[in-house]
């Protein structure tokens, strides 16, 4: 049963990005998932060479995944009725699940911007999602946190990484209910 779940799991977000449809039923996923990917594989925090490439950010070299489910491919999403082109989703379904992905930084990134929230097609409408910028090498926050709720609008979100060498785009759940929810990074940049 749990490897049917993983193969659902990975292959909805691989198929469904940030929004869309409901993903497949666990068959139909496990047919559709990449030929890379085996329904008896167990799901790994490294990052391997079909991982998102959030095209604003580079790579994703690390992730760390909410048990079965995770980071998903860039694209699409509707947060409060706003539609962003570019999201980087992740989903979790209990709460105080914490998922995280870690970017390297350009050497002349100044700051990271991104407007973050939780998907509109998320099903669980007590849902929140708390989101940092941590110094990947340092463990220590680059800004405050910002917790947005569900049919909240997409907060703006502005860290300086000057200096950092690689940071860790975090997500925090809590919902009281469990079930799953898609949070977004939307729009994630480096500027310099």
């Amino acid at each position: 049963m749990r490897l049917n779940v993983v193969a659902w799991s990975v292959a909805s977000l691989l198929i469904g990005g940030c929004g869309g449809e409901d993903p497949p039923p666990p068959a139909a996923a496990a047919a559709s998932a990449p030929p890379s990917a085996s329904p008896t594989s167990e799901p790994s925090s490294t990052v391997g060479a079909d991982a998102p490439r959030p095209t604003a950010l580079g790579p994703m070299v690390d992730a760390k995944t909410c048990g079965n489910f995770g980071w998903g491919n860039i694209g699409p999403a509707r947060i409060a009725g706003v539609d962003y082109p570019e999201s980087l989703p992740v989903a979790c379904f209990n709460s105080a699940e914490v998922a995280s992905a870690d970017f390297l930084v350009p050497a002349t990134a100044l700051s990271l911007t991104a407007a973050v929230g939780i998907e509109d097609h998320t099903k669980n409408t007590d849902a929140k999602a708390t989101f940092s910028v941590l110094n990947a090498v340092t463990g220590k926050p680059l800004s405050e946190a910002v917790t947005v709720a569900y049919g909240q609008p997409a907060s703006p979100f502005t860290v300086p990484v000057a200096g950092a060498t690689r940071i860790r785009l975090q997500t925090r759940f809590t919902q009281t209910r469990p079930g799953l929810i898609t949070a977004c990074w939307a729009t994630p940049t480096f500027v310099s």
